[in-house]
């Protein structure tokens, strides 16, 4: 399993339509980049209904929706992302930090979810297939330290247990 980088765009949950004539990333009319820009008018406090909002709106993205054919997030998929969430909502109901919160929520084009969260232990990316199976990376260091393919029968609750160890060191 390669799990994807994920563009800054879809990372933030930023919008990124741009005029036709204008590249990405090319200075706006103010002449600051559309990502500088948005990224100032983020939200300065995230909550998990903000991470089950993101998962909304993917669960209606339709058939090829980055223009290369890809499928939208399956149900299967969405269900077990949701689930996902909310075990770990449940696990670190006392924590008030926001790195619990996925730093990243994105779609995949096989119909799958993904999610990244990263905090002072390092970063875990994980991916679900759109038959509902979890697959982890977690990185230290720039380094991949521990990997689960969705094949191995990984738990909700091994995901959340590794999630441990990106939240605290």
């Amino acid at each position: 399993m390669k799990l994807r980088r994920l563009p800054i765009a879809l990372a933030h949950g930023l919008d990124m339509s741009l005029p036709a004539r204008r590249p990405i990333g090319a200075p706006n009319a103010e002449g600051s980049p559309d990502v500088a820009r948005a990224l100032k008018q983020r939200p300065t406090r995230r909550t998990f209904q903000t991470a089950r909002e993101a998962l909304d709106e993917l669960a209606q993205l339709r058939h090829d929706w980055d223009s290369y054919g890809a499928s939208p997030p399956t149900a299967a998929a969405i269900s077990a992302a949701q689930g996902l969430l909310a075990s770990v909502a449940e696990q670190y109901a006392e924590t008030t930090d926001e790195w619990v919160l996925p730093w990243a929520t994105a779609p995949l084009a096989d119909g799958g979810v993904q999610f990244e969260w990263r905090g002072p232990g390092g970063a875990i990316e994980v991916e679900i297939t759109p038959q509902g199976r979890f697959g982890y990376l977690v990185e230290r260091d720039e380094r991949t330290v521990k990997r689960s393919d969705p094949g191995d029968n990984t738990l909700v609750g091994e995901v959340v247990r590794e999630l441990r160890g990106v939240f605290y060191q």
